[in-house]
């Protein structure tokens, strides 16, 4: 009797301080993952800074004007929803609140907010499926991808889209084990909205269905699996119809021209896909290969529609050749493949070995997302800057541009468009995408014949050229900018980016003394002083237009007498595409 009763004594200690450990670490279990989202915070806000990236500008632009349209019924001039590849009514209206209450870092925190809640889904999904461990690894490979931290600081589409899918998978999870079928009624509105948001989610909504049948067959068996996909899709339908009900059709023709019937205007060669995708998304690529080979019979299946889905984005570009916005979609890869490369990497540090051994292996597994970390914080500055700051050219364009009048081409014309808003307005804006013009003669003339047309009658007041994805325009103008005869080199602003250093040629229509140019009352100043932006005053001269560019632009345009081309245009140039042609 006296022996049991010591083994009781013995135990109770045992068994409180047991208790009181789980509750300790029940108590602190979401502290890795507060630590993974504090840091992929901190490092996409204080990292990735530069001026609006041009699909940004549009964007905001297109939501500021969106909201002046709703709140005086005045209509926008720009026909945003044709050609835009999301509904301009989503984010691009969001986002413009968010800019009209701080500018573009307000508008890039509304992104951010987004990637930190993919990374949550991240962590559910993976804890859901294999283990805590599991999750917290799943959640720090993902949170470091230069992809993912560069979505995180990108005011455009995806981020808010990703958000939507993340979410839409979590609901597919939860409504596949849930008593309740009426759970999968919720995936309608989420699969809509993300593809309101951006017309290429559409890609993942098959994915997200197959997550909801396969794990309600393995839960609750093949009834209910039909039952909750049809209560899906009916959910799917009847958002789509409300949507349609509600929304302008004229976003229909950009679906199409953007998305589903999308025509590749700059295709690139396959091999150097290939590399992008291994260079960006290969590390995560892997693991989520290796956490497939690791699940069991009983996981096979979800893994394989998971793994599956992390493929689709770069399957299809790889297959139309087509390099805009792989750098971003790699992010939406990523989201799919984390949990199985938590699961991976879990399995690789050591799970069922000795103590020893399970030690230096989780050492190792903390070293990889070191590495993952670093060269995820590299990749994202990198992308970050594959364009140039623009202060240096709104400065001096600021100080050319009047708001009562005058005609501005600008290659860069989102950009100076949203920066300007307040001293221009929408018509006065011209890009080098598409132009018609009637000149002095009554002629009609489409396309690079009216740019020529215009240019030779004086009708622009400010010209903007970078020799980037608009150079071979660029180079149809240059004769007779050159010749003097309208127009004068009023400053080349230097500019730098990833790929190299250049300039910015800004030209200004001859201004007659006595007279006020186009729009103006009385001449306005002229250009601001040299400054620590790059703006540099010059007087053009035959000899100054000796110089040739040390890259392959020279080679691209052999037969053309490039300036200041820009080094690093042409490499570039598909990641600047016209704003009807981004992804």
């Amino acid at each position: 009797m006296s022996v049991t009763l010591r083994g009781r004594a013995q135990t109770a200690p045992q068994t409180t301080r047991a208790s009181a450990w789980a509750r300790a670490l029940a108590r602190w279990s979401y502290l890795p993952l507060a630590c993974i989202l504090t840091l992929q915070a901190g490092v996409a806000v204080l990292t990735l800074r530069n001026t609006a990236f041009q699909d940004e500008a549009l964007y905001l632009y297109a939501g500021r004007q969106l909201m002046t349209s709703i709140r005086t019924g005045v209509p926008e001039i720009d026909p945003f929803a044709s050609y835009m590849s999301g509904n301009p009514y989503f984010y691009p209206l969001l986002a413009g609140i968010f800019d009209a209450w701080g500018g573009v870092e307000a508008a890039r925190v509304l992104s951010l907010v987004a990637m930190l809640v993919v990374t949550i889904c991240v962590y559910w999904v993976a804890g859901h499926l294999f283990s805590r461990e599991s999750a917290i690894f799943a959640a720090a490979i993902f949170a470091f991808q230069g992809p993912v931290l560069f979505l995180a600081r990108l005011a455009t589409y995806d981020a808010m889209c990703l958000m939507l899918l993340a979410l839409a998978v979590v609901v597919a999870f939860r409504a596949s084990t849930a008593r309740a079928p009426l759970l999968a009624l919720a995936l309608g509105p989420l699969l809509v909205l993300a593809t309101l948001n951006k017309y290429a989610a559409m890609l993942w909504a098959p994915s997200t269905l197959a997550i909801l049948a396969w794990q309600t067959l393995g839960a609750r068996g093949w009834f209910q699996a039909l039952l909750r996909v049809v209560l899906a899709l009916i959910s799917i339908a009847a958002s789509a119809a409300l949507a349609l009900a509600v929304l302008d059709h004229s976003f229909l023709h950009a679906v199409a021209g953007s998305t589903t019937s999308r025509a590749i205007t700059q295709p690139a060669p396959r091999p150097g896909l290939i590399w992008e995708v291994v260079a960006l998304g290969g590390i995560g690529l892997t693991l989520g290969f290796l956490g497939l080979l690791f699940a069991g019979r009983k996981r096979r299946m979800i893994a394989l529609i998971l793994f599956g889905s992390a493929l689709l984005a770069p399957a299809y570009h790889l297959y139309k050749a087509e390099p805009v916005s792989l750098d971003k979609h790699i992010a939406y890869a990523m989201f799919f493949a984390a949990p199985l490369a938590g699961y991976a990497v879990t399995r690789l540090a050591g799970a069922g070995r000795t103590l020893v051994v399970a030690s230096r292996s989780w050492l190792a597994a903390l070293a990889l997302c070191l590495i993952v970390f670093l060269l995820g914080a590299q990749q994202g500055h990198w992308m970050f800057h594959t364009w140039s700051d623009s202060s240096g050219m709104v400065q001096v364009m600021r100080s050319l541009v009047r708001p009562t009048g005058g005609h501005y081409l600008a290659e860069d014309m989102e950009v100076a468009r949203y920066y300007l808003r307040d001293v221009t307005e929408d018509w006065q804006w011209v890009g080098p995408f598409w132009f018609e013009y009637t000149s002095k003669q009554g002629q009609y003339f489409a396309g690079v014949d009216a740019y020529k047309a215009a240019v030779a009658d004086g009708f622009f007041d400010v010209i903007e050229m970078s020799y980037g994805v608009a150079a071979p325009l660029d180079f149809a103008l240059q004769p007779e900018l050159l010749s003097g005869k309208q127009y004068d080199l009023a400053a080349k602003v230097f500019v730098q980016n990833v790929y190299g250093a250049a300039y910015t040629m800004i030209w200004r229509k001859h201004v007659v003394a006595g007279a006020a140019p186009s729009g103006d009352q009385g001449g306005g100043p002229p250009p601001a002083p040299a400054g620590p932006n790059g703006f540099v005053p010059f007087t053009p001269s035959v000899g100054a237009f000796g110089e040739r560019p040390s890259s392959g632009l020279q080679a691209l345009y052999p037969q053309a007498d490039v300036p200041y081309g820009s080094p690093l245009a042409m490499a570039s140039a598909w990641k600047n595409a016209a704003p009807w042609s981004v992804g």
